[in-house]
């Protein structure tokens, strides 16, 4: 079996900077595809993140 084949989960963030003590999460998804053809089961998060995003980093998100 190649990896590809088998199941596959993929975790993705995204946050106020790149700073791991300042800066925090916004949103959050995850991708769990239990095998190659599958329809993939995804979630998604958006998250408070209890301060204002710095102006530089909105024109970045989606």
């Amino acid at each position: 079996m190649c990896w590809f084949e088998g199941p596959l989960t993929a975790f993705d963030t995204e946050t106020t900077g790149v700073d791991v003590e300042r800066d925090r999460i916004v949103s959050a998804a995850l991708v769990v595809q239990s095998a190659a053809g599958a329809q993939p089961i995804t979630t998604r998060w958006l998250v408070n993140p209890g301060c204002r995003c710095r102006r530089g980093r909105r024109r970045y998100t989606v």
